[in-house]
């Protein structure tokens, strides 16, 4: 049976005269796994996304880093192919859309940390990982099927989640477009579950950064490190003052747990606050709590 040309094959396999020039191509990697460090602490200056026309699916995808020439990756019948191009430009062809995706995911002069191929299933996935724990992927969207069509996404660092259900994350703190934003999915009464979208909030910096010391908590609890549960104080605090509740504590445990529940409340009141809000979809990859967690925002 005929395999349909949509694929990377299909795009190498055009006559040579519709090809880029490959003369001084070089395939630095052909496997389901391998570590790329030449663009190690390297910046990005440009990210482009070939597609085929009819069904937009990524073909492959070119990155330049600075002081570098192009360089290129596909996946392929369960494989990962990175070339180096050693060319400064890309000779476009017009049976394929060539999509710019330097702006849209925000990575222009963004550091790259780690470049790495990784087996999935069937087939394996691309990972450039960049300084702030974002990420870029080529994958299959099928890893089942080692013909699967193939997408290029950005994945974005959930710093934390507050809530999950039903194997759903309700809240949480992650990034969008760079920036830190509190989510929620909000339930809704009159179709009595929640909302297929999550309402988005920008944090300040002061504010973000009581949610990190209230992660580095709640991650301390989950240690059993001798730290009173969040919910626990929080219950008890809501009837007694600091001072009476001195006395049931030691110093600095209770110091710790005040410090929680104010940065609770500073939180709870901003994002009540605040009237900014933003309506994305968001699919969630990685573990539920949030502690090697990214997401995908739509």
């Amino acid at each position: 049976m005929a395999i349909p040309k949509t694929s990377a094959q299909a795009y190498f396999n055009r006559p040579e005269t519709e090809q880029m020039s490959n003369k001084n191509s070089g395939r630095i990697f052909q496997d389901d796994k391998f570590i790329f460090k030449g663009f190690d602490n390297l910046k990005i200056e440009k990210v482009i996304v070939v597609e085929v026309h009819e069904t937009k699916m990524t073909c492959l995808v070119y990155i330049k880093a600075k002081n570098n020439n192009w360089h290129r990756f596909f996946l392929e019948y369960g494989f990962a192919v990175w070339e180096n191009c050693n060319e400064e430009t890309i000779e476009e062809d017009d049976s394929y859309d060539y999509i710019d995706k330097t702006n849209e995911f925000q990575v222009f002069n963004k550091l790259i940390t780690k470049i790495y191929c990784e087996p999935v299933k069937n087939h394996c996935k691309v990972i450039i990982e960049l300084e702030n724990e974002d990420r870029l992927i080529l994958q299959a969207k099928n890893p089942t099927d080692y013909e699967s069509e193939t997408e290029f996404i950005k994945l974005e660092k959930v710093f934390c989640v507050f809530d999950y259900w039903d194997m759903i994350i309700l809240s949480g703190v992650a990034n969008y477009e760079n920036k830190p934003f509190y989510f929620e999915k909000n339930f809704g009464e009159l179709d009595d579950d929640y909302e297929t979208k999550y309402e988005l909030t920008e944090l300040t910096d002061e504010v973000f950064i009581l949610v990190q010391e209230n992660w580095e908590y709640w991650l301390g609890w989950l240690k059993q490190n001798k730290i009173e549960h969040p919910n626990y104080y929080a219950e008890k605090r809501r009837t007694k003052s600091f001072e009476v509740l001195q006395n049931e504590y030691g110093k600095e445990e209770i110091k710790r747990a005040e410090k929680y529940y104010n940065n609770e409340l500073v939180l709870k009141k901003f994002i009540e606050n605040n009237l900014n809000k933003i309506k994305s979809d968001g699919k969630f990859e990685g573990e539920l709590n949030g502690t090697n967690t990214f997401v995908q925002w739509k």
